[in-house]
């Protein structure tokens, strides 16, 4: 038995070990950069903040309306 490869093997094995670097590069080149990432925050800072201002607004809506059936129930019953 001998401890030396033949070509072939050689070959297979290099071309093992080359596809294996190709994948890590697609895998590499796939990763967002920096720049990317910030401009990915920013939007979702963005629409986070419309969410809160669409929550805030109507927070003060209906504050506005309950308060407004009140005082309109109260003077129909001739409380104020």
């Amino acid at each position: 038995m001998s401890n030396f490869i033949d070509r072939s093997e050689f070959n297979q094995f290099e071309q093992r070990v080359d596809d294996k670097f190709n994948a890590i590069e697609k895998k590499i080149d796939n990763i967002p950069s920096s720049s990317d990432i910030k401009l990915m925050l920013m939007e979702n800072n963005k629409e986070l903040k419309k969410e809160a201002k669409h929550d805030r607004n109507t927070i003060i809506g209906w504050t506005i309306a309950i308060v407004g059936l009140a005082v309109t129930i109260t003077r129909t019953l001739g409380w104020l």
